[in-house]
């Protein structure tokens, strides 16, 4: 069961896939591998940009009914896609220009992959939330909250 675990683990984009979990525990390291080592790719990053948004909808869309008071007829998927990406964009865009205008040292690209790897708990915890959220009362409420 190691072995295939172990080769299940040497594809390099399920490797950098599951990089959201060590960077979890060791974050200081782990934007050092970002930005010495390019241990992550582009293209895993843009794979955790859309299971931020797909998870970012199933917590907009499959809250339970107490804890998303608006009916479901009335949201727009268009308005949700601005919503999300809109702030991204701009902390990114933002980010940049602030560190060339004060010589950083800090590439798009780092930007990029580096952003969303730092939403890895977001990432991680929604889905978990709205499950709870099937199953929480109203006194329960501060727990969805928190």
């Amino acid at each position: 069961m190691k072995r295939k675990w172990q080769r299940f683990r040497r594809m390099k984009l399920l490797d950098e896939l599951l990089f959201v979990f060590r960077f979890i525990r060791h974050p200081i390291d782990s934007f050092y591998y970002l930005k010495s080592k390019q241990h992550v790719s582009f293209l895993s990053a843009t794979i955790l940009y859309i299971l931020l948004f797909l998870s970012y909808l199933f917590y907009v869309y499959g809250r339970g009914f107490i804890f998303g008071p608006t009916p479901i007829e009335y949201f727009w998927f268009v308005y949700d896609l601005v919503l999300f990406v809109t702030p991204i964009v701009f902390f990114l865009l933002v980010n940049y220009l602030v560190s060339t205008i004060s010589d950083g040292e800090g590439r798009f690209s780092e930007l990029y992959i580096g952003f969303i790897y730092s939403c890895a708990p977001l990432l991680i915890g929604l889905v978990p939330l709205v499950l709870v959220s099937q199953v929480l009362t109203l006194n329960e409420a501060f727990l969805f909250t928190f």
